[in-house]
């Protein structure tokens, strides 16, 4: 076997990289706008310890851990879910809120599809 047909890393792919990349640096960018909007302490915490632990995860996707994969599809297709039903009223009550969540929901829907997609194409090679 050669070494490309034996990759079973979706982050081998550049382009998936790239995009796991945007994801954290997006995580940043609407990490001050989050912050403005708290409404509390409380609210701020979370936030300040949402966007590390994402941006843990995303490092530790980039090292390859198979894990983290798990944890990264799962973490985005949560957020996805719990997003895009606000998506409407957010646009109505927060426009610069309602851009950096659908970009957010875009990128992490997107991740998600290439993950689940490339697992269960690994999963049909394997058997």
């Amino acid at each position: 076997m050669n070494g490309a047909a034996n990759k079973t890393c979706v982050s081998d792919s550049p382009w998936t990289n790239r995009l796991v990349k945007l994801s954290a640096y997006w995580a940043m960018v609407k990490f001050p706008v989050e912050i403005w909007w708290a409404q509390d302490d409380i609210e701020r915490g979370a936030i300040v310890f949402s966007t590390s632990l994402w941006i843990v995860v995303v490092v530790l996707v980039l090292r390859g851990s198979p894990a983290a994969r798990g944890i990264f599809v799962f973490l985005s297709v949560l957020d996805v879910l719990a997003v895009a039903p606000a998506l409407p009223v957010e646009f109505v009550t927060f426009r610069v809120g309602f851009y950096l969540s659908l970009v957010d929901s875009l990128i992490k829907g997107a991740l998600a599809v290439i993950f689940v997609s490339r697992h269960m194409q690994v999963r049909q090679v394997q058997r």
